[in-house]
C-alpha cells in the first residue's frame, strides 16, 4: 500500500502534538514496511527533521517569516505535481485539506 502525507502540519508547526502524532504514526508505518512519502518541500518541524530523510521529499528551513507566502504556495504546487505524477492508495492530509 502506498501512502502520501502532505506538508501542511510540518510547515505550520515547529513542535506540537499534531505533528508529533503524525511522525510517530509514520515511524510505525515505516517499521511495518509501508511504502510512504511525505511531500514537504519546505518544512520547519523538528520531529520531521529527525525522521529518516529517505521518506521526506523536502528540506528543513529554520526561519520562514520573510518568505511565508512564497513557501506556502511552493509547497502546495509541489504537492499537487507529485500527486499528479504518482499513484497512491491513500493521500493523508495532515491539516485542513488543501488538495
Amino acid at each position: 500500500m502506498k501512502i502520501l502525507y502532505d506538508h501542511q502540519i510540518f510547515y505550520n508547526q515547529k513542535y506540537g502534538g499534531p505533528s508529533r502524532y503524525f511522525v510517530e504514526l509514520i515511524k510505525e508505518l515505516i517499521n511495518l514496511n509501508y511504502d510512504l512519502k511525505i511531500v514537504a518541500p519546505i518544512y520547519i518541524n523538528k520531529y520531521l527533521k529527525e525522521l529518516d530523510q529517505n521518506y521526506v521529499l523536502g528540506s528543513y528551513f529554520n526561519d520562514k517569516k520573510n518568505l511565508a507566502y512564497f513557501f506556502k504556495l511552493y509547497n502546495e504546487l509541489k504537492l499537487k505535481y507529485f500527486i499528479k505524477t504518482n499513484t497512491f492508495d491513500i493521500i493523508h492530509a495532515t491539516y485542513y485539506e488543501d488538495v
